[in-house]
């Protein structure tokens, strides 16, 4: 948590003006309507998978993000992968390192784009019932 926390403050402080010598401010002002929209569930899934979660801190700090919104995600997201890796120890006892090492990542891209069509399939239905 405190390296989510680290990462958005130095989005929050330093991360534009970085970001702006890499990369225009119209693909920038893009990522943040998707974080202002997607957000919560973007923090979620990047806590989880494979992806590199340090980079979604940093771009919650950049797109004011706000700090219970992250550290909520941040510690669903991250339990949940390390809950899964203690599921798979105790499940797998001596073999679990290696199929850890050999299948980990697949299976949190896996778990992470039912999760994106989980919300998706919410989110359809919810706007459904208000038409």
């Amino acid at each position: 948590m405190l390296g989510a926390l680290l990462g958005w403050y130095i989005g929050k402080k330093v991360g534009r003006p970085i970001l702006r010598y890499f990369i225009k401010e119209e693909k920038i002002a893009l990522v943040e309507g998707y974080f202002e929209k997607y957000g919560a569930m973007a923090i979620l899934i990047a806590g989880f998978t494979p992806i590199p979660y340090k980079v979604f801190t940093i771009f919650s700090g950049i797109s004011n993000v706000k700090i219970p919104t992250l550290i909520i995600w941040s510690i669903i997201g991250r339990g949940l992968r390390f809950f899964l890796e203690a599921a798979i120890i105790v499940a797998l006892g001596d073999k679990a390192m290696p199929f850890i090492e050999e299948n980990f990542a697949m299976l949190t891209i896996i778990l992470g784009v039912v999760v994106i069509f989980g919300y998706l399939i919410y989110a359809y239905l919810k706007r459904s019932k208000k038409a």
